[in-house]
């Protein structure tokens, strides 16, 4: 009996392996024929990559991409506005570089939410969904990461932090999702040259970090600041493959002499912004690459007594440029004081769905299981923003 027993069991464990032979087999074929349908996808859309540029703290929308020349001093600042190489179309003094690339560039006027603290307005400006305590949101990267997946070997997603409290928020992270899409978070040294990042052995992606390797010309043309240098690093790394990659740049809360600093910064953001844009173009890759610049709310119409302006979600501005969406345009207005939407109202959802649509993923799609144990949305509502495709 115990020999019956022992060959019994040897031929159910000889059974069971030949069933997870083919197991194995099969589900290597359906991965394989999976990871080929994605990369089938994404190729076919019309956005490759995406280089988000975070100016986290709240960036003024009046005193930059919305500017109210014919309001009350105490509302208009202290800047004066210029055209744009598209008629019609007005900038903030500061803005001479973006100025002559806005028949590039789409000019959103009308983005607004509710929420007006730091915490939950990039929760939702970097997710599409509404802040949610017990719920935490996982940021477009991570989503491109997971839906996309690598291209070349190269990381999917990267990005490059600046000193602000985003990162350590979870904001770029992939808050319900794996930990594995995680983006690769990339430090610099002290000349903010070369930049590095923790058991990275892709050879390709660690070239990418060595701006050395660029001509001198090119990054005087970036600018020699913080954020020129992460530009033009967020340049390399689409050239290598990478999907996403977020620049964050920290410090535009302006409670307090809102224009001194302002004037100080502003000219570095309009020189290392609008060489990104041109670079990509020149490149031949801006037709495939997405910049999104964004914001987690704008800043109050009114002046106040410290010649600063306060957190105001009401109405703001963000702006893209590539990625198959259509430049030398302004979507959505604001009032005539830059205080609530005039027409065409958009929400994150809204602009997070348009996207989503030009990587080719499905924005409505449902995760069966999460980290959370429960089926979850990409995206809750929205709609494409067909003024942008």
């Amino acid at each position: 009996m115990n020999r019956m027993t022992g060959t019994g069991e040897h031929q159910q464990h000889a059974k069971f392996s030949r069933r997870d032979f083919l197991r194995a087999g099969t589900l290597g074929l359906l991965s394989a024929s999976l990871a080929r349908r994605i990369e089938a996808r994404a190729t076919d859309a019309p956005c490759q990559s995406v280089i988000l540029l975070w100016m986290q703290g709240g960036l003024s929308h009046l005193d930059t991409f919305d500017p109210k020349p014919d309001a009350p001093a105490e509302i208009r600042g202290q800047f004066g506005v210029i055209p744009t190489n598209v008629p019609g179309i007005q900038l903030s003094e500061h803005m001479r570089g973006l100025a002559k690339v806005a028949d590039k560039t789409v000019f959103i006027r009308s983005m607004h939410h509710p929420e007006g603290v730091h915490e939950h307005g990039m929760s939702y400006m970097l997710s599409g969904l509404k802040p949610c305590p017990t719920t935490p949101a996982p940021s477009i990267g991570s989503i491109v990461s997971k839906e996309l997946g690598s291209r070349n070997g190269v990381p999917p997603y990267v990005t490059v932090p600046g000193t602000s409290f985003t990162a350590a928020l979870g904001c770029l992270g992939p808050g319900y999702l794996d930990p594995r899409y995680q983006p690769l978070v990339l430090t610099s040294d002290a000349g903010g040259e070369r930049f590095h990042a923790h058991d990275l052995h892709e050879p390709r992606t660690r070239a990418a970090l060595d701006l050395t390797k660029e001509p001198f010309k090119r990054r005087d043309a970036y600018g020699r600041t913080s954020l020129g240098r992460k530009c033009l690093l967020a340049r390399r790394l689409v050239e290598t493959g990478v999907r996403f990659v977020t620049v964050d740049e920290d410090g535009w809360d302006h409670h307090y002499r809102a224009f001194d600093a302002l004037e100080r910064r502003l000219p570095a953001l309009d020189q290392a912004v609008s060489a990104l844009i041109r670079d990509l173009d020149q490149r031949g890759l801006l037709k495939t690459t997405m910049v999104l610049f964004m914001t987690e709310f704008g800043r109050t119409p009114r002046i106040n007594r410290e010649a600063g302006r306060d957190h105001w979600s009401n109405v703001f501005s963000v702006f893209a440029a590539g990625g198959g969406l259509r430049g030398g345009q302004v979507i959505g207005s604001s009032d005539k004081f830059g205080e609530f939407p005039a027409s065409n109202p958009l929400a994150p959802e809204d602009l997070i769905r348009t996207v989503y649509c030009q990587l080719g993923i499905d924005a409505d799609k449902r995760y069966a299981q999460t980290s959370l144990g429960r089926p979850m949305n990409i995206l809750d509502g929205g709609r494409v923003i067909r003024e942008l495709v």
